[in-house]
């Protein structure tokens, strides 16, 4: 059996971060957008660098890492900043979030056996 992943890696500081948007912390990070709706804020590009932070953390909540604060996540997003760019850190969470299966088709079922005709 083949197992797809849903997540992104990105390396921030020579330490591998996985980037995960699960449907926790996709429900959590669209609280926290400044228009509150995830599919509104990923079709209006370019999208608010807030956002980009929002979903970031929360993608990085969803690969097993949490954090004591939000001044701590944005620490970590600014490390990711200065070292990939902010094209680069949007790019991964973009990804993160298109591998979440909430964009697009999402994840396609096998289709279901039929009986012995």
């Amino acid at each position: 059996m083949s197992v797809l992943n849903n997540y992104e890696e990105i390396s921030i500081g020579g330490v591998k971060y996985t980037l995960c948007l699960r449907n926790r912390c996709i429900l959590s990070a669209e609280a926290e957008l400044l228009n509150q709706n995830l599919i509104n804020t990923v079709s209006d590009m370019p999208m608010p660098a807030a956002d980009t932070f929002t979903l970031f953390k929360w993608a990085i909540i969803g690969g097993g890492k949490n954090f004591p604060s939000d001044d701590a996540a944005f620490e970590l997003y600014m490390a990711a900043v200065d070292e990939h760019g902010s094209v680069g850190v949007f790019s991964a969470v973009f990804k993160a979030l298109q591998k979440s299966g909430v964009l697009g088709n999402g994840k396609k079922k096998a289709p279901a056996k039929q009986g012995k005709e």
